[in-house]
């Protein structure tokens, strides 16, 4: 039986001719995108899409096809607007976000939720990005805000902001008018989160890319925040987020890595692939407008003491 995503993700490689770009479109996975096709193909027994050629074009059988999907998506969207309009929602509704998110756009998005659909009921928990995932394909939690390096089949995704990070140090580690450099790493103590956050993830790659010589790793937490007022104490380097450590590196608190450009880390809205669809785009609105990691937890550190 064909689905609705058969039809849109159909849909979408035809208009814009490519799975890479129907799959950014749509926030699937190449691999996730390209099963749907060959099902799609499968049930209907026909090829929809001649791959003789560099970019894909339809065939005959795909064209007259086209014509009879644009009007049954388009009748679809009008049903999701209807939908959304209403005000339907309600009831409670559990997601899951990262610390950084939490200390950050949270309460905002928190605040919208409830102008928009009064009769909502929204549950946050705060757990890192592993779990998170993990909670969402249990069916645990609706959707999940958190980062990722890669993604993974069955889970639908919505890209929000990115967020750069690299490595800062306390200035009373340095003598005075000292530099922070990747040399001077490796005579530091290194503190981190613990293993399997996207972070740490992100951190691991950019160090070996950079040569950056991160054996000495004396301490481990799974709290971002912890890691940031370890590095104040100045009891080592942490692998911080610019954004969020603005004010305490313009107030002479925190100092960042010369010389190397910060990596860059992106946050997805991630829920199931049978996450209800109207309240899969209301939930996205949402979150896609609050997402802002500039307002900063430290905006009040960040004079000099």
């Amino acid at each position: 039986m064909l689905t609705f995503r058969q039809l849109q993700a159909f849909y979408w490689v035809a208009r814009l001719r490519g799975l890479k770009e129907a799959s950014e479109r749509l926030h699937v996975s190449h691999s996730a995108l390209s099963k749907r096709l060959a099902e799609f193909e499968s049930t209907l027994g026909h090829e929809v899409f001649d791959r003789s050629t560099y970019r894909l074009s339809l065939t005959r059988f795909g064209q007259a096809l086209l014509e009879k999907v644009e009007p049954l998506l388009q009748g679809f969207d009008e049903l999701h607007r209807l939908g959304a309009e209403s005000n339907g929602f309600w009831g409670q509704i559990s997601f899951g976000v990262t610390e950084l998110v939490a200390f950050t756009w949270l309460p905002d998005a928190i605040m919208k939720l409830r102008a928009r659909y009064p009769e909502v009921v929204p549950q946050a928990r705060v757990e890192t990005s592993p779990l998170l995932i993990e909670r969402v394909r249990r069916g645990e939690l609706s959707f999940a805000v958190c980062p990722l390096m890669s993604l993974d089949d069955g889970l639908g995704y919505t890209k929000l902001q990115e967020i750069e990070f690299t490595l800062m140090i306390s200035p009373q580690l340095l003598k005075g008018g000292e530099t922070f450099g990747p040399a001077d790493v490796a005579s530091h103590s290194m503190l981190s989160q613990g293993p399997g956050a996207a972070v740490v993830r992100l951190f691991d790659q950019w160090t070996v890319d950079n040569g950056i010589d991160t054996s000495n790793r004396v301490l481990a937490t799974n709290s971002l925040t912890t890691t940031t007022q370890l590095v104040l104490a100045g009891l080592g380097v942490g692998f911080l987020p610019v954004s969020i450590c603005r004010p305490l590196i313009d107030g002479g608190k925190l100092m960042m890595l010369s010389d190397l450009a910060p990596a860059a880390l992106r946050y997805y809205m991630v829920c199931a692939a049978d996450f209800s669809m109207p309240l899969r785009h209301a939930m996205e609105e949402v979150m896609v407008e609050s997402c802002d990691f500039g307002k900063s937890m430290y905006a009040s550190l960040g004079e000099r003491a």
